[in-house]
């Protein structure tokens, strides 16, 4: 596979009607910017914050970890059948190398990644001059424009950092994956709408900060008998801000002259709650990602007895809405090109549980008849042992005609 095919169309005369929507600038850069907390909430300074970082990592590794089943339809004796199609060029296209720089577990994670931060993910599809798909590329989101065509089609303005120039790029040649969306054909950023939240989050991480660099010195006030002079206070206040109001300092005495008291006015933080008040705010952005709590260190209210179905929870609340996100262009894009092809991300990981329930669950399933012990073997990564291909027919499910539910044969 040759990255020439990347941008290969960027010389063409199409007009427009105009830009439809522009990702960062209009009323969509609006929306980041100064929170009602008074920090400023951007994408680059949103991912500096720990809990919002640990939920894109959580989000994005947990999708590049699911292996990417590329599954081909059939039909055979009047029943449809579906089979993985291993021996088809896509299989390792998806599941190893979407293209010479980069693994697939490093596409899906740049994808996820722009997906959770930027609300929209874009990947270029690559054909060959038969029109036949050879490979994905990832690009950058805070370069992409959308614009309508004439004819009213949907089309893509690229700023291209490699050829330094915009190309432009048709629907069918571009993976565009949404998070949420209000009109179906933009996505919507989780930080820009929830600035305040994360703003606020930021505020408390800046005054701790700032609480620390301080060194031994708070608000406060410094009381004396005597009246001091304009002069004499501007060369105290220097001093005591040179002389310990710096980490470096904090560990320097403080020495008060000639009935000199010191009165601290700010309230200390365990008074404030302040260490309750970040992890209020960190729970508050894990919401916003629908990230338990405890996948991002924050134990309080987790348990042994809960964490498990937090985790089941996790898989089908958050995980499945994200994993339909990336599988329906790529299942597009893939029957417009075969429909009997289709992709199904294999979640099978995510929902195992522990090893009792699993075996519990497999040997279930073997005995009522409507999985193999092969398919099982197969599940569980094993390779498949010969004459396990049949399903087991419980006895007290057979036929009352002593055949076990198998045909009568005459002599």
């Amino acid at each position: 596979m040759n990255l020439n095919n990347l941008f290969e169309s960027q010389k063409r005369g199409v007009e427009l009607a105009g830009n439809y929507h522009q990702n960062n600038t209009g009323w969509f850069g609006s929306m980041f910017g100064s929170s009602k907390a008074g920090t400023e909430v951007t994408l680059t300074t949103a991912q500096t914050h720990t809990a919002v970082m640990s939920c894109y990592v959580i989000l994005s590794e947990s999708l590049a970890m699911m292996p990417i089943n590329l599954m081909e339809r059939s039909l055979k004796d009047g029943k449809r059948l579906k089979n993985r199609a291993y021996e088809h060029k896509l299989y390792n296209i998806l599941n190893l190398q979407p293209n010479e720089e980069m693994t697939q577990y490093d596409w899906i994670e740049s994808v996820a990644m722009n997906l959770v931060s930027r609300g929209n993910s874009y990947t270029q599809i690559m054909r060959d001059q038969r029109n036949e798909i050879i490979g994905f590329y990832p690009l950058l989101t805070d370069n992409m424009e959308i614009v309508r065509l004439e004819n009213g089609e949907l089309a893509y303005k690229y700023k291209s950092d490699f050829l330094k120039t915009t190309v432009l790029l048709y629907k069918d040649e571009i993976l565009h994956f949404k998070y949420r969306t209000l009109d179906g054909i933009h996505g919507l950023s989780p930080i820009a709408y929830s600035k305040h939240t994360i703003g606020l989050s930021l505020a408390l991480e800046e005054h701790g900060s700032k609480h620390f660099s301080n060194g031994i010195l708070g608000s406060g006030v410094f009381e004396t008998p005597a009246v001091v002079g304009k002069e004499n206070k501007a060369e105290m206040r220097e001093q005591l801000t040179s002389r310990y109001s710096s980490l470096d300092n904090a560990s320097k005495f403080l020495i008060l002259e000639q009935g000199m008291t010191y009165k601290p006015i700010s309230i200390p933080n365990n008074d404030r709650q302040y260490l309750e008040s970040r992890e209020f705010q960190k729970s508050e952005i894990a919401s916003i990602f629908r990230v338990p709590d405890h996948m991002i260190n924050l134990n309080k209210n987790s348990t042994f007895s809960n964490i498990e179905h937090q985790g089941i929870s996790f898989a089908t609340n958050t995980m499945t809405p994200l994993v339909k996100r990336i599988e329906q262009p790529l299942n597009i894009a893939l029957q417009k090109q075969d429909k009997k092809l289709y992709v199904s991300l294999n979640m099978d990981a995510m929902q195992r549980g522990d090893i009792n329930t699993r075996y519990t669950a497999n040997g279930q399933a073997i005995r009522d008849g409507w999985k193999t012990r092969n398919e099982v073997r197969i599940k569980e990564g094993l390779n498949p042992l010969d004459g396990l291909d049949d399903p087991i027919l419980p006895l007290n499910m057979g036929k009352d005609d002593g055949t076990d539910g198998k045909e009568k044969t005459e002599d």
